[in-house]
């Protein structure tokens, strides 16, 4: 792995992004266990609304 684009780089760049794929559909799995068992137990409401419910209507009062 010296820069140069080889086979054996080839495959090794291939196997190591595997792996990340792999990693990253297992904690996403864990995620959903996780919030589908908290949501059981009544304790998961989401994300807090970053906006208000008017967003449009605020920005044009700000700006007037």
């Amino acid at each position: 792995m010296d820069g140069e684009e080889s086979p054996m780089s080839n495959l090794m760049l291939s196997v190591m992004g595997a792996f990340s794929e792999f990693e990253r559909a297992l904690i996403r799995e864990r995620q959903r266990e996780g919030i589908a068992l908290a949501k059981q137990r009544g304790v998961y409401r989401g994300r807090k609304k970053s906006l208000l419910p008017e967003p449009g209507v605020t920005a044009m009062q700000t700006c007037a």
